[in-house]
């Protein structure tokens, strides 16, 4: 067993060890343990942070992408509507031997029908018509209903309404209690422009194949 020291120096360093050790254990006890365990829980709770983080930016990226596409579909369906509104070109003189059809249907008379110029769009183009029949209110507004319930979009504006000019016309779209009258409007329709193609572009030919 080993002795305690007699000299004043060694008991002072002998005292100064014990109280160092004395020191340190209450650290460890009293300071770091503690500083420890809060550390370990602070850890822990931005463990768990991070991860609610993550599983958050997951279901936004979810339902981001469940929007798009629902907004996606409407776009979808809206552009497949339009289409079915807005004829193509080479629709427009179909287009217009249903309107002066519709309007003979009814026992109105087609005075005439003057193509306008075209009024260039960015997406569209706008195509015009001036036209007039003859007849009696009543044809008359049965025809303007029927071409707007055609399956494409045309547009009669401008309508002026006149007395016709023409004796035998007149006797002939007259009736009881009822005078035939001219009416003049504008027709307009809206077409879909054609994508042009580059002619500077040249599509890539397959190596080995000559043209």
């Amino acid at each position: 067993m080993a002795s305690i020291p007699k000299g004043q120096r060694e008991q002072g360093l002998l005292i100064l060890c014990i109280a160092a050790i004395l020191s340190i254990g209450a650290y460890w006890n009293f300071v770091y343990s503690k500083t420890a365990a809060d550390i370990d829980s602070r850890q822990q709770h931005a463990d768990a942070l991070v991860t609610m983080n993550q599983k958050a930016k997951m279901e936004v990226a979810k339902g981001n992408v469940n929007e798009i596409r629902r907004e996606l579909a409407e776009y979808q369906q809206n552009l497949v509507l339009i289409r079915s509104l807005v004829p193509t070109g080479n629709e427009v003189p179909s287009l217009l031997e249903q309107i002066s059809t519709a309007a003979r249907r009814v026992g109105l008379d087609v005075s005439t029908v003057d193509p306008q110029p075209v009024v260039e769009g960015e997406n569209y183009d706008t195509y015009r018509y001036t036209m007039s029949v003859v007849g009696g209110y009543h044809e008359l507004a049965e025809f303007l209903a029927n071409v707007g319930n055609l399956t494409r979009i045309v547009l009669p504006v401008n309508v002026a309404l006149a007395l016709p000019n023409n004796t035998a016309t007149v006797q002939a779209h007259k009736k009881e209690g009822e005078a035939a009258i001219e009416a003049k409007f504008q027709l307009q329709t809206f077409v879909t422009k054609t994508p042009v193609a580059d002619p500077s572009f040249d599509a890539p030919r397959k190596s080995g194949v000559k043209s």
